[in-house]
């Protein structure tokens, strides 16, 4: 008896132990689980938004490749995980390098050594699957590797049965996969981020990658990628600041950082677009062609270009030429033509092609208004006097059109419509006054008839 009671004391005992050791353990993991669930609106919760955004950029640059839908499917998955996003990531950047050393391949072949330079220069600055085709487009299809599909794992003479290529894993939805080192997809995105280091030699990722960017976008506007007229454009030196200004920003993520400088290339590409259709424009200006003095003289199309050159919004740069100006040329060239041989107009069209839209300066459009319209006005006048009308006749046409006050164009509202206007009427007055004395001459002319004539 004595010895069942030891045995089931033994028992309680071991059982109160068991208890009370469970609890502790339920009472530990609680507590560890409630500590490694993030709330709402933490900095874990923040970093999950952050690395979706990092994992959108490089996916975008993917449009246009066969694996961008895929990517993209991952990436706006509502419950998409980080292992999930981090994965497309890498694939989004091994896709691009992959597609990037397909076209330097391609350059490299070319036998025309300037082509080959000027596509290279093209590369250096390719961000993206489609920049990347349509250099790869530029190239003869004599000079370009051939097409092969990737790497399946049939071409692998060292892969084993039932072994799974590593270049193909970790990129199907949901897979982290792992590489022949044993490393997951996104621990091999880290290594290649920021440049390829040595291996073991220290970096971080991130910081890499800002200042990779800030110095590609750096080098693009020194070499004025963006299309300035000028090559020392002031606002060049304005766009580099902006550029080290993300850079520099002290209190932004890395993260935060890449993505404004992403945002920013966006906007060099916007300045770009926004400055080859204003030079364009300028140049499509439909001036007459007339010489002038390079050292004394300078043409309208190069004073709309010198305004671009400090400018660096693009609503700024497109309404540098306003938009009825070739029309506003279009009707001055319809004076020139009124005026024809009527006078010299080698000066005026001089004038002309000098006239921008300042409204400063001695080459407004209201001196150029006041200068065709007096020209015009004194040498109707004299030529009227030399048709030696009678002298009421010679007033009455030299009245006809009144002299104008240079200061006083912009008040009176003196425009090109009113000056073509002007400039027809006053040819043809003058074609009537030069009837009228051709008419009179014959009169004078004609032979009395005499008194015995008559009879």
């Amino acid at each position: 008896m004595n010895k069942y009671k030891k045995i089931f004391s033994g028992l309680g005992l071991l059982s109160i132990s068991t208890l009370i050791g469970a609890s502790v353990v339920a009472c530990a993991k609680t507590k560890v689980e409630k500590e490694e669930t993030p709330a709402p609106g933490t900095s874990d919760s923040k970093d999950l938004a952050t690395i979706k955004n990092e994992a959108s950029l490089e996916v975008e640059k993917l449009q246009g490749h066969e694996k961008y839908t895929e990517l993209k499917a991952i990436i706006d998955k509502e419950n998409a995980t980080i292992e999930e996003l981090n994965s497309a990531k890498t694939s989004a950047i091994e896709e691009l390098n992959k597609y990037k050393e397909k076209v330097q391949t391609a350059i490299e072949s070319i036998t025309d050594s300037t082509k080959k330079e000027e596509l290279k220069k093209e590369i250096e600055t390719a961000n993206s699957y489609n920049d990347l085709k349509t250099i790869k487009d530029k190239i003869e299809p004599k000079s370009s590797p051939e097409d092969k599909p990737e790497n399946d794992g049939k071409n692998n003479p060292d892969k084993k049965e039932g072994e799974t290529d590593s270049s193909n894993q970790g990129k199907n939805e949901g897979s982290t996969g792992k590489d022949n080192n044993g490393k997951t997809e996104p621990e091999k995105g880290k290594e290649n981020e920021g440049g390829n280091s040595a291996p073991g030699t220290p970096q971080t990722p991130s910081e890499m990658t800002v200042e990779q960017k800030a110095t590609a976008l750096i080098a693009e506007i020194k070499k004025n990628a963006i299309g300035y007229p000028k090559d020392t454009a002031p606002a060049l030196k304005t766009l580099e600041n902006e550029v080290n200004k993300i850079k520099s920003e002290a209190n932004k993520t890395n993260e935060v950082r890449l993505a404004s400088l992403v945002s920013f290339e966006a906007e060099l590409k916007n300045i770009k677009d926004a400055l080859a259709k204003a030079i364009k424009d300028i140049d499509a200006l439909p001036y007459p062609e007339v010489q002038l003095n390079p050292q004394k003289e300078k043409f309208a199309k190069d004073k709309f270009k010198d305004k671009l050159n400090t400018l660096t919004k693009v609503d700024e740069i497109s309404k540098v030429l306003p938009t009825n100006w070739a029309e506003k040329i279009n009707k001055y060239n319809d004076v020139f033509k009124t005026i024809g041989d009527f006078i010299n107009t080698n000066n005026l069209k001089k004038g002309f092609v000098q006239t921008d839209n300042s409204t400063t300066g001695d080459r407004t459009e209201y001196i150029l208004i006041y200068n065709i319209y007096e020209t015009l006005r004194k040498n109707y006048v004299d030529k009227i006097k030399a048709l030696k009308l009678d002298e009421q006749k010679t007033k009455t046409y030299s009245d006809k059109f009144n002299k104008i006050n240079q200061g006083n164009i912009k008040k009176q509202q003196k425009t090109v419509d009113w000056l073509l206007e002007q400039t027809k009427k006053m040819i043809d007055e003058f074609k009537k006054a030069e009837a009228e004395s051709k008419k009179t001459k014959q009169t004078t002319k004609m032979p009395s008839v005499s008194t015995s004539q008559k009879q």
